[in-house]
């Protein structure tokens, strides 16, 4: 399980988990450049179930090797493609390091998670932010909801954009005990 918050998600108990030792999960971030490494992600045990959790850092999505950087420095190159009238999921592929592995499917597969990360946390995110401005459809996920939202968080891709970034996941998951983007295993499986 990934896990945010104080509270043991198996038991809900504070202090039923002991730190057990982590396992190992690869990151991969796209800029300033490509960088592949391997990262420590904390685990715990929860003693009442003898079931182990574990804490993945907001920048991580649950089952993604790419970081939220990455998922979102490679959509705005996708909008700079469209911009220019090119296909922005194939634009999004050629802008990045081929190594990546990043493929067109790739990048509109992350658009959908993001968007519909975004949608799931409006709730919340209508508190700290003014979202009257974001329209959705019921039938598709756009590139303009995508820009619509990174907008209004002040995530603008001309200037340095990762700090407004950061907030908003830190933000969200402080507010929801959640990940904004993504689904942890303990919601894969019912058990929470």
């Amino acid at each position: 399980m990934d896990y945010i918050g104080p509270e043991c998600p198996i038991c809900g108990d504070r202090d039923c988990y002991q730190e057990i030792y982590p396992y190992w999960r690869y990151a991969i971030d796209l800029f300033p450049e490509f960088r592949k490494e391997k990262v420590p992600i904390a685990r715990l045990l929860c003693r009442k179930n003898n079931s182990t959790f574990s804490l993945l850092p907001i920048q991580l999505i649950p089952y993604f090797q790419y970081t939220v950087s990455a998922v979102i420095g490679t959509l705005f190159c996708g909008l700079s493609c469209r911009l220019m009238g090119q296909v922005g999921f194939y634009g999004a592929e050629a802008s990045v390091d081929p190594e990546s592995n990043v493929t067109a499917w790739l990048v509109f597969c992350w658009l959908m998670v993001m968007v519909r990360g975004f949608r799931r946390g409006h709730a919340e995110l209508i508190v700290l932010y003014d979202l009257s401005r974001i329209r959705t459809s019921e039938t598709t996920v756009s590139w303009q909801e995508f820009w619509d939202y990174v907008e209004v968080f002040g995530i603008d891709p001309d200037r340095i954009w990762r700090p407004e970034l950061h907030l908003l996941l830190y933000q969200y998951s402080q507010r929801t005990q959640l990940f904004l983007f993504g689904t942890p295993s303990q919601h894969r499986s019912g058990r929470a």
